[in-house]
C-alpha cells in the first residue's frame, strides 16, 4: 500500500498520483501547512503539491514557491519514472497547459467540453469532501487515459460523466449573474484589471473574457469555511507582487510559472483595497 499526501485534489495532483500508481486501497494524506514538513521527511510517502519542490529524490513532487523553473507536478511525475506513453503525455501536458493559464478550455454548444470543464464539474458535485473529490477525480482521469480520450479536443457524451456536465453548465450560469459586480481598475502602465468576488469557480475566465490583463478572485472558501483570494495573468508574472503582498500577510504564494499567486490556505485578511493599491503601483 503506497501513502500519497495533497492538499488539493486539482487534476495536476490527481494525474501525478496516477502515474505514480495510485491505487483506491492506498492511504491518502491530507496535507496542511502545518503538518507539511512533517509529511515531507517521511521517505515512504508521495507528497504532491504541498511543499518540497523539485525534490523527486524524497518522493515530493510540487513546483511551488521556488526560484527553480520547473514544470507542474504530473510533468516532474512522468520524467522521474521515466514513461514513454505517448497518449498520457499528451495529458499530462494538457494538465500542464491549464495548470498555467495557457489555455482555459470554454463551452462551446456546437464543439462541447473539454477535459478540464468535466473535471471542475466532477469538483463541484463532491464539494463537500476532498477525498471524494480526489477518488472520482482519479476514476475520471483514469478513464480517460484508458480510452485514449485526447484531451485536445470535447470530451465524447460517456453517460457518468453527464452530472457533472450538467453542474458544470450550471456554473456557468451562475457566474454570469455576478459579471455585473465586478470591478474594474487601472494600473498606473494603464492596463485594465478586475476584482470579483463570487462563490462560483471561473472568475479568472471571466474577467479575462472582460478585458482583463490581470484578474482577482475572491470569494471560494475552504474546507473551515475561510475566503481566499487568487490573482492571476496568462502575460505577466504575479511572482513580483509576492514580496509586498508577503510584508502585509505571510503565506502567499505560487508555481514558478508565475501565471497565478494564491492567499494562505487558512484564508486571507487582505481586503481588495490593500491588493488593488499593489497591483496599481507594480504594474
Amino acid at each position: 500500500m503506497k501513502i500519497f499526501a495533497f492538499q488539493k485534489p486539482d487534476m495536476d495532483t490527481v494525474l501525478t498520483a496516477i502515474i505514480l500508481g495510485f491505487d483506491f486501497s492506498d492511504q491518502l494524506i491530507i496535507s496542511t501547512p502545518e503538518i507539511s514538513q512533517e509529511l515531507l521527511e517521511r521517505p515512504d510517502i508521495y507528497c504532491i503539491e504541498c511543499g518540497g519542490s523539485g525534490q523527486l529524490e524524497s518522493r515530493n513532487f510540487d513546483h511551488h514557491n521556488t526560484q527553480q523553473l520547473l514544470p507542474s507536478a504530473c510533468a516532474q511525475a512522468y520524467s522521474w519514472k521515466g514513461l514513454n506513453d505517448s497518449r498520457l503525455f499528451e495529458l499530462v501536458n494538457y494538465v500542464k497547459w491549464v495548470d498555467e493559464g495557457l489555455i482555459i478550455p470554454g463551452c462551446d454548444k456546437q464543439v462541447g467540453f473539454y477535459v478540464s470543464n468535466v473535471y471542475s464539474g466532477m469538483l463541484f458535485m463532491y464539494a463537500d469532501s476532498i477525498v471524494d473529490q480526489f477518488y472520482h477525480g482519479a476514476l475520471f482521469l483514469k478513464k480517460i487515459i484508458e480510452k485514449k480520450i485526447n484531451p485536445w479536443k470535447p470530451v465524447p457524451k460517456i453517460s457518468e460523466w453527464q452530472p457533472y456536465v450538467q453542474l458544470k453548465k450550471r456554473q456557468w450560469f451562475q457566474l454570469e449573474k455576478y459579471k455585473s459586480n465586478i470591478n474594474f481598475y487601472k494600473t498606473d502602465s494603464g492596463l485594465t484589471f478586475g476584482f470579483l468576488c463570487a462563490p462560483v469557480p471561473g472568475i479568472h475566465a471571466l474577467l479575462r473574457r472582460s478585458g482583463c490583463k490581470i484578474s482577482i478572485a475572491a470569494g471560494l472558501t475552504n474546507h473551515n469555511e475561510k475566503m481566499y483570494m487568487t490573482i492571476s495573468s496568462n502575460q505577466l508574472s504575479m511572482l513580483d507582487l509576492l514580496p509586498e503582498i508577503n510584508k502585509r500577510e505571510k503565506g502567499w504564494g505560487g508555481p514558478c510559472h508565475g501565471k497565478i499567486i494564491g492567499s494562505p490556505k487558512k484564508g486571507t485578511i487582505m481586503s481588495e483595497t490593500n491588493i488593488v493599491d499593489i497591483i496599481i503601483k507594480q504594474f
